[in-house]
């Protein structure tokens, strides 16, 4: 979805772009909504988590956890909604987090 925001957004520019600089000449009222836009996109950049995919990938099992959680609490579900999820790569590296799951359920 990222790429699809990206195309779009680029040619919004495009168009804001080709009718301030050919057919108004009034182009510096549109870089206030420009400006605002964009630091109210870097300050979402700022405060929003990794990916839980990404983190997974990168072997990162215990902040995917964390990061699936904070979605899981958005969504209405309980806490610890992600606490006892098994990757299937944490699973494939034998990481301990699994046997520490398998001695609490005990």
């Amino acid at each position: 979805m990222g790429t699809l925001e990206f195309i779009f957004e680029g040619l919004l520019y495009f168009t804001i772009t080709f009718y301030f600089g050919w057919i108004d000449k009034e182009w510096r009222y549109v870089q206030i909504p420009c400006i605002l836009s964009a630091i109210v996109g870097f300050f979402f950049l700022l405060f929003s988590p990794e990916s839980p995919r990404f983190l997974v990938s990168t072997k990162r099992y215990d902040e995917a956890r964390f990061a699936l959680n904070k979605i899981a609490k958005v969504n209405g579900k309980d806490d610890g909604f992600a606490d006892k999820f098994v990757f299937p790569k944490e699973q494939a590296d034998g990481n301990s987090y699994l046997e520490k799951v398998a001695e609490e359920t005990n």
